[in-house]
This record gives C-alpha cells, sequence and structure tokens, in this order.
C-alpha cells in the first residue's frame, strides 16, 4: 500500500514547473525504480557473499549462472520482493523531500539505516536470528545505507534535480 501511495505524494511534493503533475508523477515512478534497483543489488551483493553451503553448490557453474540463481534464490518467495520495494519506496520519498543535493543525501542515508534496520529486525524475530547475525546485518546496512546516500541522489538528480538546482523544467 505504501509503495503505491508514495509516489503519488512525491509528485505532488516536487516543485511545479512547467510541466502537469502526470509528468512529475512518471519521473517519480522512474526515481522510484532506480533506488529499488540499488537496494536489489545491494541484497543481492550482501547474499552472494561466500558461505561454505554456497561455495559448494554454485562451484561449477558459470558467472552467468551463479547471478541467474543468485536472484531467483533472492526472490523465491514473494514477501522477499515485497520488503525491498517497501524499504525503497521509504527512501525514495525521503530522498525526494530534500531541497539539494546535501539534505537528498542526508535523508537518503538516514532512512536507508532506518528502512533497512527496521526491516533486518522483524526478519530476524520472524526467523530467529542469532546476535552474529543482527550484527552482519547491522554492518551491511550500515554499508549499504552509506552507498545509496551517494549513489541514489545522483542517480535521481539525473531525472529530477533538487529543487533550488532547477535551471528548466
Amino acid at each position: 500500500m505504501a509503495a503505491a501511495i508514495l509516489p503519488l505524494f512525491s509528485a505532488l511534493l516536487l516543485s511545479k514547473g512547467k510541466r502537469g503533475y502526470a509528468f512529475r508523477y512518471l519521473r517519480c515512478l522512474a526515481a522510484y525504480v532506480v533506488v529499488w534497483l540499488l537496494v536489489s543489488v545491494g541484497y543481492l551483493v550482501q547474499g552472494s557473499l561466500p558461505s561454505p553451503m554456497r561455495s559448494i553448490q554454485y562451484s561449477n557453474v558459470s558467472g552467468w549462472e551463479f547471478a541467474r540463481l543468485l536472484v531467483m534464490n533472492e526472490y523465491q518467495q514473494l514477501s522477499n520482493l515485497a520488503s525491498t520495494i517497501l524499504a525503497a519506496s521509504v527512501i525514495c520519498f525521503s530522498l525526494l523531500i530534500g531541497d539539494n543535493q546535501r539534505s537528498r543525501s542526508t535523508n537518503t542515508f538516514r532512512a536507508g539505516f532506518v528502512a533497512l534496520m527496521a526491516l533486518d529486525l522483524l526478519f530476524g524475530m520472524e526467523t530467529g536470528f542469532t546476535g552474529t547475525q543482527y550484527i552482519y546485518n547491522l554492518a551491511f546496512n550500515l554499508f549499504g545505507a552509506f552507498l545509496l546516500s551517494v549513489f541514489a541522489p545522483f542517480f535521481v538528480a539525473r531525472l529530477i534535480p533538487a529543487s533550488n538546482d532547477l535551471r528548466r523544467d
């Protein structure tokens, strides 16, 4: 539900230019897709780290087959896809609220860390994580939020410039 409503609000909050609401909404949807792709790549990288079970399982497959298996394993359950979409929606909404690149980057870091950590805490309570798994996820969430705060505002600024950076719309 949040993934459907947040792009609508984002388009309303963007500065009004020469273009109409429909154009702003399409640009917001593109920004949400970009952030979702970045969050998904982060989860795939975290899932691709070596473990004894995976190294035995995937020792004789090619690189493309390994990447395909990672995506299949990550999104085998629909709840994994829903959680990445929810996290990306919250992160992108907070990113688009920013007035300039600095506030967008700060908002992205804060929202990214809180959203990713909250989802991992809930998932961990559901599946019974140990303390080391929580620390592992904390480190990856902190690093992932930092990378999101660098790359997401950069890519989204190509689609939707910050409001005080608008030269033409």
